[in-house]
């Protein structure tokens, strides 16, 4: 399973949730508040997942690169 579904679907979790308390909070305000503040620990958390991921990715590209970058690029003909 690829590792960006979780975090994916926690920022689905965490945006959509803020948005249905935002609109509670003309209803129940003292149930809708507090808990807005939770849904934004879930974005949180799932970018920073996506960050260290994005992270790990680069950082292998760059220690399995193939030799093409480092062979010496034909002069053009003068």
């Amino acid at each position: 399973m690829n590792t960006l579904w979780a975090p994916f679907v926690l920022l689905n979790i965490g945006c959509t949730g803020r948005v249905l308390l935002q609109v509670l909070t003309d209803f129940v305000p003292k149930v809708a508040y507090p808990l807005i503040g939770f849904t934004g620990f879930i974005e949180l958390t799932a970018l920073t997942w996506w960050g260290i991921e994005l992270w790990r990715t680069m950082n292998v590209a760059k220690t399995s690169r193939t030799k093409l970058l480092t062979a010496p690029f034909p002069l053009p003909a003068q």
